[in-house]
């Protein structure tokens, strides 16, 4: 489920070629995110901590990781205790 979203997403805003497509993209993630799909959560976590599209938020990144963890989501339980252990 993971990839096939990671791909989705790499698909289609490796094709956008105005910002305009990229924040509908990211805005898509966060209705996803609000409705509990937790790979959703985890990937808008991914673009605030490295500030993709958005600005760059760890404080905020690492709400949306503790949500998808809390959904089941492992790999954003293992890069929130990444980013506790480096004390982001």
């Amino acid at each position: 489920m993971k990839n096939l979203f990671l791909l989705l997403l790499l698909f289609t805003t490796s094709f956008a070629s105005d910002t305009v497509h990229f924040k509908s993209q990211i805005v898509g993630i966060e209705i996803a995110c609000e409705r509990n799909v937790a790979t959703a959560c985890f990937e808008y976590g991914v673009l605030l901590e490295k500030g993709l599209g958005v600005k760059k938020n760890i404080k905020m990144a690492k709400s949306f990781y503790i949500k998808a963890c809390n959904n089941g989501y492992d790999e954003a339980c293992i890069t929130l205790e990444r980013l506790e252990a480096q004390q982001l």
